[in-house]
């Protein structure tokens, strides 16, 4: 008890909430492969950079990674707006053959399985909206 009267019950809470957003900054950035900058490319070493830059300076850092996270995810769903198979409803043959890549893992998918599998990635389970 000694130590946390030195230390002080806000700066445990503090250390405790840098940590927290650092560790899910790290699995975050690894699983959304989120790149340093918007248009960078995305490695394992930028969710490395991104941990140790939370950690290191996290006042700086943690708003300029959801800055960066929200830019990047919106690029990603800009780049997935197309019609929506449920819209064709002229169409007899009721098949999409057009093929999209899945923003998270890169797998070819086929706009018909996407609509039939609740636009849920089958390979990495990743769910993205289909726009109208």
């Amino acid at each position: 008890m000694d130590v946390i009267r030195e230390i002080g019950v806000l700066n445990l809470v503090v250390i405790a909430l840098v940590l927290i957003s650092d560790i899910w900054v790290g699995v975050d950035s690894n699983a959304n492969r989120i790149p340093l900058s918007e248009g960078g490319k995305y490695s394992v070493f930028s969710s490395i950079l991104w941990v140790l830059g939370c950690l290191l300076f996290w006042i700086a850092a943690f708003p300029f990674y959801l800055s960066t996270r929200s830019k990047v995810l919106k690029s990603r769903s800009k780049s997935l707006e197309f019609s929506s198979p449920y819209a064709r409803s002229s169409q007899s043959s009721g098949t999409d053959n057009r093929v999209i890549s899945c923003p998270a893992c890169g797998c070819q998918l086929y706009v018909r399985d996407l609509a039939i599998g609740h636009n849920v990635c089958h390979s990495c389970n990743r769910a993205f909206e289909l726009r109208r």
